[in-house]
């Protein structure tokens, strides 16, 4: 997962010459990119002014005290950023053609958090993947930070404050100190949930901001057999046209990434060649062969959500039961 890192600003005015008035924040622009660089990044600073003509001014550009580069209309610098915790520190001095300079410091102390996201959404056991954020479910998100103080010690993640904003908007209950936890359920309307996260330790400047935007996906149903000795075989799905060489099969069809509780909740619609099963609600099911002579049949299942309407997916395949040269070993 990407990272998104602290940065923390304290701008300074020193002024050069007793009648300077102005703050220096009103006479420049600076601009850093990226606006929040992690630890060993490069940054690239560019500088402006609307009351000072930087192309005449001598510009000096100064890395933790050291002067790095300098010289007439330098309004662009870079650096790589320290790591983490090391602090850096970065002035600009402009003396301009009539004697007056500007000066401003600016203090650079890197931190990072992460952010991950867990969808409260139902797989099978042993299933070896990530579940997936799907429609109308639920998100589980947590806030992992990694801040030092000034002595070097890890702040703990109960002394940072977290600003959850969702979709633009800023949910000030569920805000606060300590509050690394954020659990998320999507609308009706299914989108792209944007979540924009603000930590910054408390009694500190320091703040660090991640922006993750994750799009939910349509749930869907794989089909098993399930075997008398062995149980449900999830090595391999029943796919359209398998072959059954045998007298009946049971099959199990397994709900994807809907709603944790969709096995209490869901809606099980199993057809055979195109006639609907009635009072069967099951997500199992078993068909048997009526006579000795090979068929070929339309089995389709549908799976809803007794309240999530966006919850629904449908599996529709042919069961061969009898021999042929594509035989479906079970």
């Amino acid at each position: 997962m990407k990272k998104y890192y602290l940065l923390i600003l304290i701008a300074f005015f020193f002024p050069q010459v007793a009648f300077m008035q102005t703050n220096v924040q009103e006479q420049l622009s600076v601009d850093f990119t990226p606006l929040f660089p992690g630890p060993d990044d490069l940054v690239v600073i560019d500088i402006e002014s609307f009351s000072t003509d930087l192309n005449s001014s001598d510009i000096l550009w100064y890395l933790n005290g050291t002067l790095e580069e300098s010289g007439f209309g330098i309004k662009r610098f870079s650096f790589i950023m320290g790591e983490l915790g090391e602090e850096t520190t970065l002035d600009i001095i402009i003396n301009k053609q009539n004697g007056e300079s500007l000066s401003t410091t600016y203090s650079f102390f890197p931190g990072e958090v992460d952010l991950y996201y867990e969808p409260q959404t139902y797989t099978p056991p042993f299933y070896k993947g990530k579940p997936e954020y799907s429609y109308q479910s639920e998100l589980r998100l947590v806030a992992l930070p990694n801040f030092l103080d000034r002595s070097g010690k890890i702040i703990s993640e109960q002394d940072i404050s977290y600003e959850w904003k969702i979709n633009g908007d800023v949910d000030q209950p569920n805000s606060g100190t300590g509050k690394n936890v954020y659990s998320y359920n999507s609308g009706i309307i299914s989108r792209p949930v944007e979540v924009v996260l603000k930590a910054s330790p408390i009694n500190s400047d320091q703040v660090s901001r991640v922006v993750k935007v994750i799009t939910p996906i349509a749930p869907s149903i794989l089909i098993y057999e399930k075997n008398p000795i062995y149980g449900t075989i999830y090595e391999q799905n029943i796919r359209n046209d398998s072959q059954v060489d045998k007298e009946e099969i049971e099959l199990v069809a397994e709900p994807y990434n809907f709603s944790e509780n969709i096995l209490d909740e869901g809606i099980f619609n199993w057809s055979l060649n195109n006639e609907s099963i009635n009072n069967f609600i099951s997500n199992n099911i078993i068909f048997r062969r009526v006579d000795d002579r090979s068929s070929r049949n339309s089995v389709s299942v549908q799976i809803k959500h007794s309240e999530k309407m966006l919850q629904i997916q449908r599996n529709n395949f042919i069961l061969n039961f009898g021999s042929d040269d594509n035989e479906f070993n079970f």
